[in-house]
């Protein structure tokens, strides 16, 4: 026995952690709330919270040009026109010790995340503090479903070993199991994609996310 909160366990029985519990509610209802105000439909939404968490170990394959999803474009974007478009900028000595910078792609930073769990919405976060300081940086995402994937497929087997974390995933890998592995991981990364979107809709503009 025991209370789950969209797949997260919640230990009331054994820590009587009320202050937690109310914390853990807030969070999910802010959650719903950011999803809800850009236009995330509820059936999108409870997908997106339903989502199983991520597996201890992730491999991924970077093989495919579009593994890396860029937010901006320092030599594009129309918030950096005004800095000067030589290279020979970042060899100017600058008065306040700062780093020089210029209008090109010099500096890049690649986060591997999910955006389903907080430790990605943590670093999500750190990435719009950058982009809203102008940082002179562009800034891209590797989303990993496969650690969603990898969760599934071993959903079932530790709820069989009396692991009390897995309701909602026994649940989603029974919704997926008529899917090829394409198709089910098609279909995270969408939902990926999704809360990524929202996110950067809500923190960094609608240019941005567009």
């Amino acid at each position: 026995a025991g209370a789950f909160l969209n797949g997260r366990a919640l230990p009331l029985v054994e820590d009587n952690d009320l202050a937690s519990l109310l914390t853990t509610l807030t969070r999910e209802m802010r959650t719903v709330d950011a999803l809800a105000s850009v236009g995330v439909p509820p059936d999108g939404i409870r997908t997106l919270l339903a989502l199983p968490a991520p597996s201890s170990s992730l491999r991924i394959s970077a093989a495919d040009a579009h593994a890396v999803h860029m937010l901006n474009d320092i030599a594009k974007d129309r918030r950096y026109s005004r800095w000067p478009p030589s290279v020979r900028e970042l060899l100017r000595p600058n008065p306040w010790g700062q780093i020089s910078f210029c209008r090109k792609n010099v500096f890049t930073m690649v986060f591997v995340l999910d955006p389903s769990t907080e430790q990605g919405q943590a670093v999500l976060s750190y990435m719009s503090d950058l982009y809203n300081q102008g940082a002179p940086i562009r800034l891209g995402v590797v989303l990993a479903p496969g650690a969603l994937l990898a969760s599934t497929r071993t959903g079932a087997a530790r709820t069989a070993d009396g692991d009390r974390n897995d309701a909602s995933r026994v649940d989603h890998a029974a919704s997926m199991r008529g899917l090829s592995e394409e198709e089910r991981e098609e279909q995270e990364l969408g939902a990926l994609l999704t809360k990524l979107h929202a996110f950067c809709r809500k923190k960094m503009g609608a240019t941005i996310a567009a």
